[in-house]
């Protein structure tokens, strides 16, 4: 299991909706929306998941709340 990049859910990475590699890392999505993002922005989510992974965490962004 790994964390969707934009929203936080966790996501089985053999079972993603979606994925997309950056700077020669794959990262998973729970949807389509999430690539989307992500793909529009790489550095902001690849960097806000690289923070949350040092232990630095950022308050959880609520992407599907609107939805």
């Amino acid at each position: 299991m790994t964390k969707d990049p934009v929203c936080g859910m966790q996501v089985d990475e053999n079972k993603a909706a979606a994925t997309s590699s950056y700077q020669g890392k794959k990262y998973s999505f729970c949807g389509q929306d999430c690539k989307n993002k992500f793909d529009s922005d790489p550095q902001r989510y690849a960097q806000q998941q690289g923070k949350q992974q040092q232990g630095k965490q950022q308050p959880h962004q609520p992407e599907h709340a609107n939805r």
